[in-house]
């Protein structure tokens, strides 16, 4: 006859099932399980095994004993490859944040690479905190690699890999910015509509593709010109400070193609001057067309695959879309007078022929 018992291991009844023969088994037995989640429990009895209850079909096991993650009847930390939040290019020996969405870890452990090889970084393999975020300082020029184990009772959640590239010019002077302290290098960004949750935190501010090239927190990449529906609100945009977001034309980008970023209405912030130059923070660019000056809902810097009459991009080329508040000083309906940084809403608008 088959019979059968069950236990409760986290959110998930696992049940175990045996061929019984009318005597009692003489020997231990241990039975092996697995969550849906993938966490173990090793359930073991004592000498006598399992006996079959007299009168029924139900299964007794004496002396009963527990192993494995599964069995303390907690879920798993959720959800398992979580992002990163980290920025692209750091100074080599100043700390930046790292930041990440997990709920129910107790702890989690960092383990960094560089340039594919094991190693330690301050703040990040050395913590076995599960509080976000956490300041983090690369000791030595190179491509950094990080990834993050977040572990309770229950098991553990692993993140994805996040990518860092540190060096003594840092991700400013790389470029060779003007005043490359007042270069916007993080910020945090939301999207429209409101409800798409959640916030993206400490993003990458030097690259196009990681502004526009989302369109929510948790979609994939899109190279330049991004995402049709990228509607991102930069939430950190310091008064004095300049955004100057690189970008590359690819080679073979048809010509006609066009487009345009509008500064939304919604979180306005202030008054926007933009241009679209081959140099980083630069607002005096040769062609007039590739500079605007603009009021809150109107669009920065056109442009164009030639022909056309919007500022013109060469493909194969690169090249910086470079913003600032025209006056910060000017009164705002969205941003305080005495506020060091202002919300500024975005939206990308193009055409593919």
């Amino acid at each position: 006859m088959s019979v059968h018992f069950g236990r409760l291991i986290g959110s998930c009844l696992c049940v175990f099932a045996a061929s019984a023969a009318l005597t009692p088994a003489s020997a231990q037995v241990t039975l092996h399980l697995t969550t849906a989640q993938g966490s173990d429990c090793t359930v073991t009895t004592d000498a006598q095994g399992l006996t079959l209850m007299p009168g029924s079909t139900d299964l007794k096991a004496t002396g009963v004993t527990f192993s494995g993650a599964a069995c303390s009847g907690t879920p798993p930390p959720q959800p398992d490859g979580f992002a990163l939040s980290a920025p692209a290019t750091v100074t080599t020996g100043t700390a930046f944040s790292v930041s990440w969405t997990v709920s129910g870890a107790t702890s989690c452990t960092g383990t960094a690479t560089l340039n594919g090889s094991s190693t330690n970084l301050t703040g990040w393999t050395d913590s076995t905190s599960a509080t976000s975020p956490r300041s983090v300082t690369a000791p030595s020029d190179g491509t950094y690699v990080l990834k993050l184990k977040c572990s309770n009772a229950g098991g553990d959640a692993n993140s994805l890999p996040a990518t860092v590239v540190a060096s003594a010019a840092g991700g400013g002077n790389g470029d060779n910015c003007p005043n490359p302290a007042s270069r916007l290098m993080t910020s945090s960004i939301t999207y429209v509509p409101s409800g798409v949750p959640p916030t993206r935190a400490n993003v990458d501010m030097t690259s196009w593709d990681n502004i526009w090239g989302h369109a929510s927190a948790s979609d994939t990449l899109v190279t330049w010109p991004g995402r049709a529906n990228a509607q991102p609100t930069i939430l950190n945009f310091g008064k004095t400070q300049y955004l100057a977001a690189k970008f590359h034309v690819p080679a073979g980008t048809a010509a006609t193609t066009y487009g345009w970023l509008t500064h939304t209405e919604y979180n306005y912030g202030q008054d926007l001057t933009a241009s679209i130059s081959t140099n980083c923070g630069d607002f005096n660019p040769v062609n007039p067309l590739c500079l605007s000056v603009t009021v809150s809902g109107q669009n920065l810097v056109p442009w164009r695959v030639p022909p056309g009459n919007f500022c013109p991009l060469t493909p194969g080329q690169d090249y910086f879309l470079n913003i600032k508040m025209t006056d910060p000083t000017r009164p705002s309906s969205t941003c305080a007078a005495g506020a060091t940084q202002c919300a500024v809403g975005t939206a990308n608008n193009f055409h593919v022929p």
